[in-house]
């Protein structure tokens, strides 16, 4: 295939344990013509020391005061060169051919947006599970309304000029600031996941999911709320706060948050004598997402 330049972006934070294992699964990818963005959000372990390690001219090194991860992401989206721009997280791993795979069907698919499926792995590498998401655009928007699995963010492919037209990454979503984006995307423009498992999905003690769940959840519900009510793609502090004043007013909407955060601690722990615990949660979840 014709070998189109693009831009990776990958923001980094204290991201020592597992950056090498990363940058190399880039690096050695079977598709060479990409610069690689990374944005480093004012690392204090020797994150910037593994980066300097790598003499390759395709990476371009950037950083910042700690200020966040959305910040470092619309900070990165505005140093990316080339308008098809690939997403990547400082933990996780992606197959050798993901970028020339994900490449040619982004190209095919007419999509503004494209994703992969994977694997979750742990802390130590160890594959846990495959990740299978929907496929075509109204069933990921489905997905996405019962606040089920949809998108890999640090998987996905996308037009910059197509972020840039809905605001880019909003700073009122913050830990759900890729759910709210893709949403936002889906009004302009097809959305899309390759069936193929092209990346490994780390999860472990220090995933920022895992430690802000709470505002993670909440800032979800907000965005799937707006998007169902309305039709604008930029959304402004007023709004924001409206909505999200409505699910705090909310007792289905509260009792949904603590269960999902439960249900976090559980999976987190690992706690296996307590599956039953887990599955009637799941379940009681399950019953109200229909309520909110």
């Amino acid at each position: 295939m014709y070998e189109e330049t693009i831009s990776i972006l990958l923001p980094v934070f204290n991201s020592e344990r597992y950056l090498k294992e990363t940058l190399n699964s880039i690096l050695y990818n079977t598709y060479n013509s990409f610069e690689l963005i990374i944005v480093n959000d004012g690392s204090t372990d020797a994150t910037i020391d593994i980066i300097k390690e790598y003499k390759d001219k395709r990476i371009f090194l950037y950083n910042k005061i700690n200020s966040g991860l959305i910040d470092s992401l619309n900070f990165g989206l505005k140093k990316c060169s080339h308008n098809v721009i690939m997403r990547m997280d400082g933990d996780d791993i992606i197959l050798p051919n993901k970028i020339e795979n994900q490449l040619r069907y982004f190209k095919k698919s007419g999509s503004i947006l494209a994703g992969t499926s994977g694997y979750l792995i742990d802390s130590n590498g160890n594959k846990r599970a495959p990740i299978d998401l929907p496929i075509e655009h109204n069933y990921i928007i489905k997905s996405m309304l019962k606040m089920s699995s949809s998108f890999i963010h640090p998987s996905v492919m996308f037009y910059k000029d197509a972020v840039l037209k809905v605001g880019g990454y909003d700073s009122n979503f913050k830990h759900a600031e890729d759910f709210d984006l893709f949403l936002r995307l889906s009004k302009i423009g097809k959305i899309s996941n390759m069936s193929e498992r092209l990346i490994y999905l780390r999860k472990h003690e220090n995933n920022i999911s895992l430690l802000n769940a709470e505002e993670q959840i909440k800032n979800t519900i907000i965005s799937k709320d707006i998007y169902k009510h309305n039709n604008d793609y930029f959304i402004n502090k007023s709004t924001y706060s409206k909505f999200r004043q409505k699910i705090e007013n909310s007792f289905f909407n509260r009792i949904y948050i603590k269960v999902h955060l439960l249900i976090v601690k559980v999976e987190n722990n690992n706690l296996k004598k307590n599956s039953f615990i887990l599955l009637f949660l799941k379940v009681f979840r399950k019953v109200l997402k229909i309520l909110v």
